[in-house]
């Protein structure tokens, strides 16, 4: 769980940062990013506490872990949702792209000929 926690909240921060505001067609697809992103980072931080609590008191037999159960279930639910949320913006964001994404690189002009 801590590596779930490390990888969520490192891939939400790089979502959440790496992103400019002129990438998007609107700023609405902006705002979503930005607090979807921010929400990606600050869930597995929260998922955490909750993983150690229910996992001592599954090894030492405590009955009572329905409500952290279910808190953590929604809350990993949510995380879960919210990265569906930034996979399909990403693929709405294909939508506007640069006029250079189409200018084909001549790579062959870069290899020493030979001959």
């Amino acid at each position: 769980m801590l590596v779930f926690a490390a990888f969520g909240a490192s891939s939400g921060v790089l979502l959440y940062t790496g992103v400019k505001p002129s990438s998007f067609a609107t700023i609405s697809e902006f705002k979503i990013w930005h607090h979807t992103s921010l929400a990606a980072a600050i869930i597995p931080m929260l998922l955490l506490p909750f993983d150690f609590i229910i996992e001592r008191r599954v090894r030492k037999k405590i009955p009572g872990n329905s409500l952290l159960n279910l808190i953590f279930g929604s809350l990993f639910l949510l995380h879960v949702t919210i990265k569906l949320v930034l996979i399909a913006q990403a693929v709405a964001l294909l939508r506007k792209q640069p006029l250079n994404v189409f200018v084909v690189d001549l790579w062959t002009q870069y290899i020493p000929h030979i001959s």
